[in-house]
């Protein structure tokens, strides 16, 4: 059996990538863990509201990554290396042009932003703006990586990039920094990691080759439109509600919610490595011209199976989980996490669904996030007395996109039948 499992590349896959993030998360949430220790409630409740900030900001970065990812799986399985090659350094060049251009208007924002976060510091909101501008830069190994299929790479490649995450700002922070230590350790960490990744793709990228990729880029951000709807939606509908708690409730108050939504990611971290290893094989496979039904069928058993462990753990221990985390100093978030739970549960497998729709061309998925993540905004905007109203809007918001999705899927039959010809869009 263990020999069987050992062949079988979406057991494998997952197995790497799922060992990887765990031990990623434990370097992640000791960071957290640190933070949340070391810095006041208020200012714990700022970098969380910042870091929720920077996903929507990332949402570019995280686009032109998975456009880059289905990219690279067909130039791959196709073994054309020499566009693989040329690509990836027109695109750097351009990422390192658009970062130059996040970091201008960051900081022309950082007022702005600081006035409306009640973060009374614009010196750290520009030190975030360096990180935001360097975050472009590891879409290009992480995204080789997955579309080549090397998840053990890949793995170990995530594993440094968290460890990173962790070393650097704790590092900073000890030293008197603060926030600035935060940011500034997290943008080293961001450098350091992309020449390591660098360095895995040689055999691929090292090649400075001259070749016509022009068609290649274009059909990247021809799909990266819907796309770029799709993960905008995807990000509001979780972090939109750390931003709005930061504006709406008090310090305090906010700073607890940070440590639940904290908390509660550890679940949402540990889940998703199922899609990390199933949007590339889906997306080769179909732009093959072969069919996906029964792998999309593995995957979501791979998923439930796993996320349903998660959940049913957060709900028989969410003080012990608390405590070991944050200890009695965020003993007031304990009464929270087993109704966030719930929604972390409806976002992970409204998550997995998302990418299978964009793996096999369903690109109209984005149109049906929409209601849920207005009905999250809208009810936040109106009920927010205290952080149960929160993380009702959640689970509702996740009601309501997982019906709707569900029933997308199965109104689009295409995706249930083999192709009768390959899809063209990136070969």
């Amino acid at each position: 059996m263990f020999t069987k499992i050992l062949k079988n590349k979406e057991y494998l896959g997952t197995v790497s990538v799922t060992a990887a993030s765990i031990i990623g998360a434990v370097f992640s949430y000791l960071l957290q863990l640190f933070l949340g220790r070391t810095l006041s409630v208020e200012n714990f409740g700022s970098f969380t509201a910042l870091l929720a900030l920077s996903y929507l900001i990332n949402v570019p970065a995280m686009v032109i990554g998975i456009s880059l990812v289905k990219k690279v799986s067909a130039l791959y399985g196709n073994t054309k290396i020499n566009n693989l090659s040329a690509l990836y350094w027109y695109l750097f060049k351009l990422f390192l042009g658009v970062g130059f251009v996040i970091f201008t208007i960051i900081s022309l924002f950082s007022p702005a932003i600081s006035k409306s976060l009640k973060i009374f510091d614009i010196g750290a909101v520009i030190v975030f703006g360096t990180t935001m501008a360097l975050s472009f830069l590891n879409t290009l190994p992480s995204s080789y990586l997955k579309g080549a299929l090397r998840y053990i790479k890949f793995s170990f490649w995530s594993l440094l990039n968290t460890f990173f995450r962790f070393l650097f700002p704790a590092i900073l922070v000890l030293v008197g920094l603060k926030l600035y230590g935060v940011f500034a350790g997290m943008s080293i960490g961001i450098i350091l990691n992309f020449f390591i990744g660098y360095f895995m793709l040689k055999d691929l990228v090292q090649n400075k080759v001259k070749a016509d990729v022009k068609r290649e880029v274009k059909n990247i951000f021809i799909f990266s439109v819907p796309v770029l709807f799709t993960n905008l939606f995807l990000m509001a509908l979780s972090n939109i509600d750390m931003i709005m708690a930061k504006r709406f409730l008090d310090p305090i108050s906010a700073g607890y919610y940070a440590g639940t939504l904290t908390l509660g990611k550890i679940l949402l971290f540990g889940s998703t490595p199922v899609t990390t290893v199933m949007f590339p094989m889906i997306s080769s496979k179909y732009a093959k011209g072969e069919g996906v039904k029964s792998k999309f069928f593995t995957f979501l058993g791979l998923q439930l199976f796993v996320v349903l462990t998660g959940f049913i753990i957060f709900q028989a221990l969410p003080g012990l989980i608390t405590t070991v985390f944050f200890g009695v100093k965020y003993i007031s978030s304990v009464e929270y996490l087993p109704s966030f739970s719930i929604f972390v549960l409806e976002y992970v497998l409204i998550y997995f669904l998302v990418f299978f729709c964009l793996a096999v061309d369903l690109k109209k998925i984005f149109l049906i996030l929409i209601p849920g993540v207005f009905f999250q905004f809208s009810y936040i905007s109106i009920y927010h007395r205290n952080i149960f109203d929160i993380i009702n809007a959640n689970i509702y918001a996740g009601i309501i996109s997982l019906v709707l999705i569900v029933s997308f899927l199965i109104l689009n039959e295409k995706w249930r039948k083999k192709p009768k010809q390959k899809n063209l869009m990136f070969q």
